[in-house]
């Protein structure tokens, strides 16, 4: 039974936001100027359709990461299973895929660029107003964070919760991988969690230090964990070179 859904998890990229999106547009004319002229060749341009959007995910995407494997079991699972009472429904399915991707792809994010806290660890509080202005115009923060026109106590406090809950997210997403989903994560995948939950506690201890109030749901789910053994766990890894894809 072919069902419609959109792209849950992370998705990791090994190339850049322009192959993608040439890559998408390829598809997307193919299907555009391909037509069947009976349904046994309709239900051929189906199968083709979603093998050309599996190519892509291979190409394109970290082998082994959850939401691309997941979503290429999808496609998969259209190839095997569509009949000519079908090929809609799966059409539109897979072509939801490439929607997904195309409306992520403004969000992506090199793993370098990811906006941290780790700098501003040591600097008073008048100097980390400063960091925290200049981080405001990081292109990155403005994917993830919206900038907030408030007092500046409340203003950093409300920036600083907010690059919280955005690394907290992918800490929540990829242990669901892990404990619901038995996967095992891939050196990226693994490499994010780690500084995803470092820059929690990063964020975390920069509340601390600077008194600011801290939101019931942060300070329940910092007294969880480990904040020290987070922080050296991810300053013990080397970097790596990856593009992270999500929706805000």
């Amino acid at each position: 039974m072919a069902t419609t859904n959109t792209i849950q998890g992370i998705l990791i990229s090994n190339a850049n936001v322009t192959l993608i999106e040439r890559r998408i547009t390829e598809i997307r004319t193919w299907a555009n100027t391909h037509h069947a002229a009976n349904p046994k060749e309709e239900l051929a341009l189906t199968k083709t359709f979603c093998r050309k959007i599996i190519d892509m995910l291979n190409d394109c995407f970290v082998e082994g990461v959850y939401a691309v494997e997941k979503t290429k079991r999808r496609l998969k699972n259209h190839i095997d299973n569509v009949n000519e009472n079908l090929t809609e429904l799966v059409q539109y399915d897979a072509a939801s895929v490439l929607m997904d991707i195309k409306s992520m792809l403004p969000n992506a994010v090199l793993f370098a660029d990811m906006p941290s806290c780790k700098p501003f660890m040591e600097l008073t509080k008048g100097m980390l107003f400063s960091g925290l202005k200049q981080l405001s115009d990081n292109k990155s923060f403005r994917t993830f964070v919206d900038i907030i026109e408030v007092g500046t106590d409340m203003a950093e406090a409300a920036r600083l919760g907010k690059l919280f809950r955005f690394y907290n997210h992918y800490v929540e997403e990829l242990e669901r991988a892990i404990n619901e989903e038995q996967w095992s994560l891939t050196e990226p995948e693994q490499w994010l969690l780690v500084k995803s939950r470092a820059e929690r506690a990063y964020s975390y201890q920069l509340m601390l230090k600077h008194n600011f109030t801290i939101a019931k749901d942060i300070a329940e789910i910092m007294h969880k964990v480990r904040v020290e053994d987070d922080i050296q766990q991810y300053e013990a890894l080397p970097q790596i070179n990856a593009v992270v894809i999500k929706k805000v």
